[in-house]
């Protein structure tokens, strides 16, 4: 899968850090950011029903923030992360059996650095 922005940016996800940031109802949520000394200049997160829902939502984020996620990259943010379940929901990992107004989510977040910049192709 190949997640791009309507316009590529010709910006590339170099160094990066990607975590479970296990699951939470949304209100429990605190968000995700960086530390003023972090190493890393870019971070976003994902949310899914599913762990897998959340990864991917991860990478259509990383794409929305201008950066190209081809399949290399995806390639190796996945290695790094390792597989990702699609069969398990939050609330059922969770232990909730009855239903409820609110859902917890699984979250993925991830911190990354640009490996390269280039020029976007002109508008002909």
């Amino acid at each position: 899968m190949t997640t791009t922005v309507h316009q590529p940016a010709g910006r590339h996800v170099g160094q990066f850090q990607i975590e479970s940031l296990g699951m939470r109802w949304p209100e429990d949520f605190q968000g995700y950011g960086l530390e003023p000394q972090s190493e890393y200049n870019y971070c976003t997160y994902g949310i899914g029903n599913t762990e897998k829902r959340a990864f991917l939502d991860c990478l259509k984020m990383v794409a929305y923030e201008g950066f190209d996620v081809d399949d290399e990259t995806e390639s190796r943010i996945r290695e790094a992360y390792g597989p990702a379940d699609n069969t398990e929901t939050a609330l059922e990992a969770i232990g909730v059996e009855q239903e409820t107004d609110e859902t917890p989510f699984f979250y993925i977040g991830i911190k990354w650095n640009c490996r390269e910049e280039t020029a976007p192709a002109a508008l002909e």
